[in-house]
């Protein structure tokens, strides 16, 4: 299957993603909306969620690892396999996301030179070693930006 055509900035930037080889995009800027009839929303998540079931023609299967791309469910779900652990959630994700924008990190240090996988595959080793933690929370379920 071929890449579509864009709908808007968002889903030209995963089309941009998918279509280039090395090297990070900056971010398209999100601003608060409905997303659920944006047709321009709903095509990037498309194509992302398309990655995992067929893929595109030209585009590397192991494109939906990228950090552009990436989702805490897919990242989780590694880490269950890895550690032999049926993945426990509980709730249901939220419609909506703090979406952090890191250009400028990308722009101070460069592009990640680890694959996501690797670094997850690290730190599944390092929990299942009994690696030290600091057991501080992660806040992960706060919805104010107040942490």
């Amino acid at each position: 299957m071929h890449l579509p055509q864009e709908r808007g900035p968002i889903s030209r930037h995963v089309i941009q993603a998918l279509s280039r080889e090395g090297g990070g995009l900056p971010a398209p800027a999100f601003g608060p909306g409905e997303v659920t009839g944006d047709a321009d929303v709903q095509l990037a998540l498309w194509m992302i969620y398309e990655l995992h079931y067929r893929g595109f023609e030209g585009v590397p299967d192991d494109r939906e690892w990228d950090p552009e791309l990436l989702s805490l469910r897919r990242c989780a779900e590694s880490f269950a396999a890895l550690m032999n652990k049926p993945l426990k959630t509980r709730g249901a994700e939220s419609p909506d996301a703090l979406i952090s924008n890191g250009q400028l990190g990308q722009r101070l240090f460069g592009y990640p030179r680890v694959p996501i996988q690797q670094l997850i595959s690290w730190i599944a080793q390092w929990v299942m070693s009994g690696g030290a933690s600091l057991g501080k929370p992660t806040h992960f379920e706060a919805r104010d930006g107040k942490y």
